[in-house]
C-alpha cells in the first residue's frame, strides 16, 4: 500500500505537474521520454489537457494548496481550444497553439465534460463553462446517441459514448442536474442494446443506424473492463441498478488475461501487445466486482497492481512507465504519454480508498507535519 501510496503523491505527480507542464505555452506536453525529459516538439491532442485537468483537480482533494492551481490553468487552457467564431473544439494542435485539426469530436469533448466534473466537484465556479460545454454537445445530438463530429463522421464509436457516459454520471454527481442523469440512461441503454455482447466483449464501431460494422469490429478487453467499473459508479451516483451483467464480462477478462496475467491490447483479432492503460482498468473493474460477491483466488487487485509494478514502472525516472510490452516482455513503447496518467491515478487511487489507506487531507496533513 505505501510503495502505491509513494508512487502516486511522492513521484508520478509530482514528475506531471513539473516536467508535463509547458511553462512557456500553456496547457500540457505529450509526452515525456523514459528518463522523464519533455517531449515539446511533438503536436498536443487538445483531449490531454482535460484529462490532466480532471487528474489534478481529483488529487486537489488531498493537496489543494499544490494541485488544484495546477487544474484551473488547465482547465483555462482546455476552453481556450473551443474557436471564437465556430465555438467549436480543436483536436489536435502544435506546441505553440496552432491547430492542425479542428474535428470537435464527441470524444474529446467528453473529456472536457469529465474535467468540469471535477472542476466543480473542487469547489470551482464554472457555471457559464458549463453551460457553454452543455450547448457544444447538444450541437451533437442525434435521433439516437450522440454524433461523432458536427459532419457525422463514420463510423460512430461505442468508446466516445463510453466516455460520455462517464462524464454525464460524473456531472450528475456534481451538480444534481437532469440533463446529465438523462445524458447517462441513454449511453447505458445504448450499452445494453448495441454495445455489450453476449460472450462479454464490447462492440466497438458502428453505421449511422448502430449497426455493428463487422468489416472493422474488434475487441478490446481494456474497454470491457472500464464499463465494470463506469457501471458499478452508476449505480453508486444513481442509486439504481445499472443492469449490468458483470460476472459475463468478468469471465471475457479472465479468459484474455489468462486469470490476472497482463490484458492484451486485442482479443479479436488478436493482438500480441499489452498497453498499461487496460492493466489499471483491470484493477478497477476487479476492485467494483468485490461489491457484487465477485472473487477469483488467484486474480486479485494485489496481484494486479504487482503485475503493473513489476512491467511498467520500473523506469528511469521515479514515477514514469512503459506503455507498451509484447507478449514476450520485450518494449514497444519509445515514450510515456500524458494521456496514460488519467489511467493510473484513477485506478491506483480507487485501489487506495477502496482499501482505506487514503483519506482526505491525508497527503496535506503529512506535507504540513513535515514542514512543522
Amino acid at each position: 500500500m505505501q510503495k502505491t501510496k509513494r508512487w502516486v503523491f511522492s513521484e508520478t505527480l509530482p514528475l506531471w505537474a513539473e516536467r508535463g507542464i509547458d511553462k512557456k505555452n500553456g496547457g500540457c506536453v505529450e509526452a515525456l521520454d523514459h528518463c522523464g525529459a519533455p517531449l515539446s516538439g511533438l503536436p498536443r491532442r487538445v483531449r490531454i489537457h482535460p484529462r490532466q485537468c480532471y487528474v489534478f483537480a481529483r488529487a486537489g482533494r488531498y493537496d489543494p494548496e499544490r494541485y488544484l492551481p495546477v487544474a484551473n490553468d488547465l482547465f483555462r487552457f482546455t476552453m481556450a481550444c473551443f474557436d471564437p467564431q465556430t465555438k467549436r473544439l480543436a483536436s489536435l494542435t502544435s506546441p505553440e497553439g496552432a491547430v492542425l485539426g479542428a474535428g470537435h469530436q464527441l470524444y474529446d469533448l467528453s473529456f472536457v465534460l469529465l474535467a468540469a466534473s471535477a472542476m466543480v466537484a473542487a469547489g470551482f465556479g464554472i457555471e457559464a463553462e458549463l453551460a457553454f460545454l452543455e450547448r457544444r454537445l447538444a450541437e451533437l445530438k442525434a435521433p439516437r446517441g450522440w454524433f461523432e463530429t458536427p459532419s457525422r463522421a463514420f463510423p460512430r464509436l461505442q468508446n466516445s459514448h463510453m466516455h460520455l457516459f462517464e462524464a454525464s454520471v460524473e456531472l450528475f454527481a456534481a451538480t444534481g442536474a437532469p440533463v446529465w442523469q438523462e445524458a447517462a440512461d441513454e449511453c447505458l441503454e445504448l450499452f445494453h442494446e448495441k454495445f455489450a455482447a453476449s460472450d462479454g466483449t464490447v462492440r466497438e464501431f458502428f453505421d449511422q443506424d448502430w449497426v455493428p460494422v463487422k468489416s472493422i469490429q474488434r475487441n478490446e478487453p481494456g474497454h470491457a473492463a472500464e464499463w465494470i467499473s463506469l457501471l458499478h459508479r452508476y449505480e453508486q451516483v444513481m442509486g439504481a441498478a445499472s443492469g449490468g451483467n458483470f460476472r459475463q464480462i468478468y469471465q471475457y477478462l479472465l479468459r484474455a488475461s489468462g486469470s490476472g496475467s497482463l490484458l492484451p491490447d486485442c482479443t479479436a483479432p488478436v493482438e500480441q501487445s499489452s498497453r498499461l492503460w487496460p492493466q489499471t482498468e483491470f484493477l478497477k473493474a476487479l476492485l467494483s466486482l468485490r461489491h457484487y460477491g465477485i472473487v477469483h483466488q488467484t486474480c486479485s487487485p494485489e496481484k494486479v497492481v504487482k503485475v503493473i509494478f513489476d512491467t511498467y514502472l520500473a523506469t528511469p525516472v521515479p514515477g514514469g512507465w512503459y506503455d507498451k510490452r509484447s507478449a514476450t516482455g520485450e518494449l514497444l513503447s519509445d515514450k510515456m504519454p500524458s494521456s496514460s496518467l488519467y489511467h493510473l491515478y484513477s485506478g491506483f487511487v480507487t485501489y487506495l480508498e477502496e482499501r482505506g489507506a487514503l483519506r482526505p487531507d491525508d497527503m496535506v496533513r503529512s506535507r504540513v507535519g513535515a514542514e512543522t
